[in-house]
């Protein structure tokens, strides 16, 4: 028991534990912040276990798992009870960040959490990673916040073209508050990685500007703000988002009543642009600012761009030193 304990950090990275004869129970009932950095199969929490840890903190406030490789196969769904549990006995919860990656078997949040609901009524901020569609992520909002929190990030990462359409069925519930919304920023991570940001205000670009990010910052250093809507997609190295993300993404999207298109060209992906003219802009019907950051590459392609049919032809035969001018 410690009652006074208000900030927890657990980071375990080794191979299984020799446990003792008895199940330790950490009672840290005023506990507000907690966060496990966990790999492989994680720390002894699972029923596999005889004796396990046990959590019991009902004043939480953020809650934080990152658990990397759950893929060995001694690893079943049985070693995430724990994290249904933890999330059901508090329902305080206001910051919630779940980035878990497993691959060889399906989520089944119903038997997760014994068939009844969680749902987190204060819940302000949400951060969602999957990196399998095994996780069944609409499954996993549906026990945990039917209606979306203010501020959400979901992330899939090495989806295909297969896993397009079920994901965003999944998100679909999620994404109907972004119709509000007046400014989307696409930010580039490399050709194959894109995060687009839905956001209620043209000003909240400019927090999650690029200079924000480098030195390989990630989704996971976005900026907290109080009303956002994140989507960050990335493929598998040989699929690029263009050819594979946009035909279904772009008709699901809420893009009617935005007003202002900010995109980051630090990178250009192959074919991103003529796509993008094509699948995504008859769909901005209301945008009157578009802002295009950080060209580099334009003065190597400045056709590439023109794709987007808004530049004069004159535009395409500036030199290098014009350009940079």
């Amino acid at each position: 028991s410690m009652s006074s304990l208000r900030l927890m950090h657990i980071s375990y990275f080794g191979a299984e534990l020799e446990f003792p004869n008895d199940d330790i129970l950490i009672n840290v009932c005023n506990l507000v912040d907690a966060s496990f950095d966990l790999w492989g199969y994680g720390l002894p929490m699972a029923f596999r276990f005889t004796k396990r840890i046990r959590f019991h903190a009902p004043n939480l406030r953020s809650l934080t798992i990152q658990w990397s490789y759950m893929s060995g196969r001694e690893t079943t769904m049985d070693d995430l009870r724990w994290v249904a549990s933890a999330i059901r006995d508090a329902p305080l919860i206001e910051d919630l960040n779940i980035d878990i990656g497993f691959w060889h078997f399906r989520a089944d949040w119903r038997d997760l959490f014994n068939g009844q609901v969680a749902h987190l009524k204060h819940l302000k901020s949400l951060s969602l990673t999957q990196r399998s569609m095994s996780m069944h992520t609409g499954r996993f909002l549906a026990h945990v916040c039917p209606s979306p929190p203010p501020s959400a990030t979901f992330t899939a990462r090495y989806i295909a073209q297969a896993d397009v359409i079920p994901l965003l069925r999944e998100l679909e519930p999620y994404l109907p508050q972004t119709s509000s919304y007046s400014t989307m920023y696409i930010r580039f991570r490399h050709p194959m990685w894109a995060m687009i940001h839905m956001l209620p205000n043209p000003d909240d670009v400019s927090v999650l500007s690029v200079s924000k990010f480098r030195g390989g910052g990630s989704e996971g250093k976005l900026a907290k703000l109080d009303c956002q809507t994140t989507l960050s997609l990335s493929t598998y190295s040989n699929f690029t988002l263009a050819e594979v993300l946009l035909p279904d993404l772009a008709p699901r999207l809420r893009l009617a009543n935005l007003t202002h298109l900010h995109i980051d060209g630090s990178v250009n992906p192959d074919s991103w642009w003529h796509t993008f003219r094509y699948l995504v802009a008859p769909y901005l019907v209301s945008v009157h600012t578009l802002v295009i950051d950080n060209l580099p590459w334009l003065a190597v392609k400045p056709g590439s761009i023109n794709s987007l049919g808004i530049l004069s032809p004159s535009f395409t035969q500036l030199s290098v030193d014009g350009l940079d001018a």
